[in-house]
């Protein structure tokens, strides 16, 4: 797993947590299989550009959201 790929991830689960959205309602609103999502979420998976953009329109950020690296915004949930 790269950098790039765990700062997605955490990004990707700390949104969705923000907003009250389960793995299944997350899944429906993106159009990507709730396996999939588990495996973003995980670290396991780096969602290709299409999935990214998909993931970042359905939580209502920018997509340079997603990869922000800033700690603050990491944090272990």
């Amino acid at each position: 797993m790269s950098n790039l790929t765990n700062i997605i991830a955490r990004n990707v689960r700390r949104l969705r947590i923000e907003r009250d959205l389960t793995i299944a309602v997350f899944s429906t609103k993106s159009s990507i299989a709730e396996d999939i999502i588990i495996e973003i979420e995980a670290g396991n998976y780096r969602p290709d550009p299409e999935e990214f953009l998909r993931l970042s329109e359905s939580l209502g950020v920018k997509p340079s959201d997603l990869l922000s690296g800033n700690q603050e915004n990491n944090r272990d949930i």
